[in-house]
C-alpha cells in the first residue's frame, strides 16, 4: 500500500515537475540575443547573452538579469499588423493577456511616472536650449 502512495505521489508531483525545469532549462539554454522574453516579469529583448546571465532592454533601460529568471520567450506577435500596443491597468490579467499577444503592458503608476520623467526631461531640455539660443544671440 505504501507503495501504490510513493507511486501515485511520483507520477502526479515529482514527474511533472522534472519535466517543466527540464523544459525551462532547455528555453534557457536556447534564448538568443534579439529575442523578446519576459524575465523577472519585466518584458525585454536580448541584447546580449553570456554564460550566466542576459542584457535586456525594456523601454529605455538596459538591465542584466540572470539567465534562469528568463521565464518565456514571446513568439506570439498577433498585434504587430495593428502597430506597437500599449495597455495601462493595474489588472494583472489583462496585461498578461496583451504582453502574452506581443503588446506592452504598463501598470497605471508606472505610466504616470514614466510621462513625469519624459515632461521632466524635456522641460530640462527646452530650458538648456533656450539659455543656448539666448547666449549665441548676444553676441
Amino acid at each position: 500500500m505504501p507503495v501504490a502512495f510513493l507511486g501515485i505521489f511520483y507520477a502526479l508531483l515529482i514527474r511533472p515537475q522534472q519535466k517543466q525545469q527540464k523544459e525551462h532549462e532547455k528555453l534557457v539554454s536556447e534564448i538568443k540575443s534579439g529575442d523578446r522574453v519576459v524575465a523577472a516579469g519585466m518584458v525585454g529583448t536580448i541584447i546580449t547573452v553570456k554564460d550566466k546571465s542576459v542584457t535586456l532592454r525594456t523601454g529605455e533601460s538596459k538591465i542584466e538579469v540572470v539567465r534562469t529568471s528568463v521565464e518565456r520567450v514571446i513568439t506570439a506577435y498577433r498585434l504587430k499588423p495593428y502597430g506597437e500596443a500599449l495597455a495601462v491597468t493595474n489588472d494583472f490579467a489583462e496585461r498578461d493577456t496583451v504582453i502574452s499577444m506581443g503588446g506592452l503592458a504598463q501598470s497605471c503608476e508606472e505610466f504616470i511616472s514614466d510621462i513625469d520623467r519624459v515632461l521632466k526631461e524635456r522641460d530640462d531640455f527646452v530650458k538648456v536650449y533656450n539659455r543656448r539660443e539666448a547666449n549665441r544671440y548676444k553676441r
